[in-house]
């Protein structure tokens, strides 16, 4: 529940710097929000109706995603560089 409430906030806050809005497309911002709460939702009644554990469906996904997330060049450079630098190789 905690994780929730901070995830809320850091995604709330606004950053202190003076950011034009110009160029956002807030319209494509609303579909895309509305459609995928639509497709997790029937993605949700759909594995709840059928009767099939829902920690053997979500889990399996929810760990594919953390590790697609970390596996994103940006993460993997950034911990090779502190790795090098911890080790003293660099």
């Amino acid at each position: 529940m905690i994780v929730l409430i901070v995830g809320i906030v850091f995604t709330s806050l606004r950053d202190r710097a003076n950011v034009s809005r110009e160029g956002f497309n807030t319209g494509a911002g609303v579909r895309a929000l509305i459609f995928s709460t639509i497709g997790y939702t029937l993605y949700t009644v759909i594995v709840n109706s059928s009767g099939v554990n829902s920690k053997a469906v979500f889990l399996p996904q929810s760990v594919g995603m953390v590790i697609g997330a970390c596996s994103s060049p940006p993460v993997i450079n950034r911990l090779v560089n502190q790795w090098l630098k911890t080790s003293g190789l660099v």
